[in-house]
């Protein structure tokens, strides 16, 4: 095994060598080692430089480690060499989180996880790094933290972690640059509405968003008079029997990720409704966006529903319905369930609230008797 004989704390000092039988000096010429008296050659197997610590004057022996770090420090055979270049070599080297969504204008923050073939950890130190065309302001710091520039205009970036100890290992991940959340607008429909104590008022809002803001909303009312007269986190009207008749309401939807954005509609509170005591031999039409629609309603408990005509002989289901004269509130069931209705302005309009679980309200206009 070969030795390599280094420094330790300052320079070798060559000393003078003598035979360990004679004691006498030994002769170096020609490069071999010979006895000043016996003139026998010495094998230099045996031969150690010594050298001298100039700080303490102490002398050591000191043979370097071999290549797996496992030299005779001692010259016994026995000591544990040094080598501390020797690192567990790194057979896989992966970076978390390895897809990843960051807004711009925000951070994220990776971690790089170097593996070895055993058991042993190898050396856990990376170079980070952001590849593809970016923005200055975008970059990733020595921590593996990732920092999106606002303006940043890529779509998509790498970010790379190389092993110091290798750096033919690396890691990476791939970064989707999006928005950040917003509102853009709020409307709340329908914008202009007449209600009143026996008829509340449904409304809905229309958020528009960008970056999956939240499109959810906070319902308001202003202008009321009576503490009864309020508005429901669902956006239901219901006005209380002593709110003024004319008075005029406000209703606002305000964006839960923007409070500057929000959208209103206009409410006309109208007088109560004094329902009719029957709905028999009255006619309804609607002449709406799914086209037009016609109900007659022949006795206490049926109707006909007619899509094209007025007229009994056209109608195209046989339904049935309840009605509370008391509130002017009831249900059509049968071949053509339209839902729960109201009647409302002095009996005029019958008023569906989710017109055949469609999600939209209709409202029918009462035909002159006779026709």
């Amino acid at each position: 095994m070969r030795k390599d004989y280094r420094r330790r704390q300052g320079p070798l000092r060559p000393r003078l060598l003598f035979c360990a039988a004679s004691g006498l000096p030994l002769c170096a010429a020609s490069g071999l080692l010979l006895c000043a008296v016996s003139g026998l050659l010495l094998c230099a197997a045996l031969l150690f430089f010594a050298c001298e610590n100039p700080e303490s004057g102490a002398e050591t022996a000191q043979p370097a480690g071999n290549e797996n770090g496992n030299g005779n420090g001692n010259g016994d055979g026995n000591g544990p060499g040094q080598n501390p270049g020797n690192s567990v070599p790194i057979k896989r080297l992966t970076v978390s989180p390895r897809n990843a969504e960051v807004i711009r204008g925000g951070s994220l923050q990776f971690t790089a996880l170097a593996e070895g073939a055993g058991e042993e950890k190898p050396d856990q130190s990376v170079v980070w790094s952001v590849i593809g065309e970016h923005d200055t302001a975008t970059a990733i710091d020595n921590a593996g933290l990732f920092t999106a520039a606002a303006g940043e205009a890529a779509l998509t970036l790498t970010i790379r972690a190389a092993a110091k100890a290798d750096a033919g290992k690396y890691g990476s991940a791939t970064v989707s640059l999006i928005d950040a959340p917003s509102v853009a607008q709020v409307t709340v429909m329908p914008q202009t509405a007449t209600a009143g104590a026996d008829f509340p008022c449904q409304f809905t809002a229309l958020v528009e968003v960008t970056g999956n803001a939240a499109k959810t909303v906070v319902w308001s009312l202003q202008g009321n008079q009576a503490a009864g007269t309020a508005i429901s986190a669902d956006g239901l009207l219901t006005v209380d029997k002593t709110e003024p008749v004319g008075a005029a309401l406000t209703v606002t939807a305000t964006s839960t990720v923007d409070a500057a954005k929000s959208g209103s509609a206009l409410v006309t509170i109208a007088a109560r409704n004094i329902p009719l005591a029957s709905l028999t031999g009255t006619k309804w039409v609607w002449d709406g966006s799914f086209g037009f629609r016609t109900l007659i309603f022949d006795t206490e408990s049926h109707l006909f529903f007619d899509n094209y005509s007025n007229e009994p002989n056209g109608a195209v289901y046989d339904d049935y319905y309840t009605y509370d004269s008391d509130t002017g509130r009831g249900t059509i069931t049968g071949g053509y369930p339209a839902g729960d209705f109201i009647l409302m302005r002095d009996n005029q309009i019958m008023h569906f609230f989710n017109y055949k679980n469609y999600g939209h309200s209709a409202e029918f206009t009462r035909l002159p008797d006779g026709e």
